[in-house]
């Protein structure tokens, strides 16, 4: 009997080792043939969507997650921390050829708490709807799926309109995180993205982010044009300054919790993270969006992935 899974995610996966602290002098320009040192590192599961069903997890959510690895050592090491997190590993696709090689991915996090991150191996790049496989049992029980990472799937983006169409017949909620728009996006990524945001019931870009997607630099007026594009509300997060979310009859406006910054890897997943599991239960936009903002709050300032009940303690306070 498998597990019941409410949520499943979509997206690029890495193994990724991220040194933390990094010692610069304060400089974020770093000099070839100089030695820099980290006090911390750490080796993890990586990629906006794996951070999102992490947290997801760790806050009492069901989740699956859909990707793909190489069949190498890597890739090994990656499915046997998905083992640890608890976090079904039956949907991941593993290659069964030598050219494709696991995403790893390596963070230089500053000591003020801001990353570099450099990436390699081309797993995330073949995933392709093929990959995808709907009869799963998983399904069964799916309430929502979360993309992250869209514009970065090359081999699935031409498709997912047509896949999130079969999600929506399924009865599936979809919620969206794209990711950074590249400056050199080709318009048919552009088109593809575009064409599933009628799909999308909730989506959750930072503020440049909106702005690529929409052509609007003036905030109102880009939440105005995503959600003439078919979502029911959009939360656009704002960084320090907390969020914003706009639907049809509502816009909220709600103050991020100040905290001294240790890392902000994953901190806009772990917002997401928040936000998503308090809207399926039923909470309202403006309840869910101050549950996000403080579980993005302890993930920066605690470098962990907070549970339930550390978030209901920290809005306590």
């Amino acid at each position: 009997m498998p597990q019941r899974t409410i949520i499943v995610g979509i997206g690029n996966i890495y193994l990724e080792t991220n040194y933390l602290g990094l010692i610069t002098n304060h400089s974020q320009v770093l000099q070839i043939g100089k030695e820099y040192r980290a006090p911390k590192w750490e080796t993890r599961l990586g990629g906006s969507v794996v951070n999102f069903v992490v947290q997801a997890k760790r806050l009492g959510t069901e989740v699956g997650l859909i990707g793909k690895v190489g069949n190498d050592d890597a890739g090994h090491k990656l499915l046997s921390l998905l083992l640890d997190t608890k976090i079904s590993s039956n949907l991941i696709k593993v290659a069964n050829d030598q050219e494709t090689q696991t995403s790893v991915d390596t963070g230089l996090v500053f000591e003020d708490g801001d990353n570099i991150q450099v990436v390699a191996g081309n797993a995330n790049q073949t995933l392709t709807i093929k990959d995808v496989d709907l009869n799963n049992p998983f399904f069964n029980t799916v309430k929502a799926v979360y993309l992250g990472g869209f514009l970065k799937q090359t081999g699935l983006y031409k498709d997912y309109p047509m896949l999130l169409e079969k999600f929506m017949n399924m009865g599936i909620r979809i919620f969206l995180d794209h990711g950074r728009i590249p400056v050199d996006i080709k318009q048919e990524q552009m088109q593809s993205l575009q064409a599933s945001m009628k799909f999308v019931e909730g989506y959750f870009p930072n503020k440049d982010e909106l702005t690529g997607i929409t052509g609007e630099q003036d905030l109102t007026k880009a939440l105005n044009k995503a959600l003439q594009m078919g979502p029911k509300f959009v939360a656009v997060k704002l960084g320090q300054k907390g969020c914003r979310i706009k639907a049809t009859n509502e816009d909220i406006e709600i103050l991020s919790y100040p905290v001294k910054a240790i890392s902000t890897v994953g901190a806009g997943d772990a917002f997401n993270a928040g936000f998503i599991t308090q809207y399926l239960s039923g909470k309202a936009l403006s309840t869910s969006g101050k549950f996000a903002n403080a579980t993005a709050a302890i993930r920066v300032s605690e470098n962990k992935n907070p549970t339930h009940s550390e978030v209901i303690r920290y809005l306590s306070k």
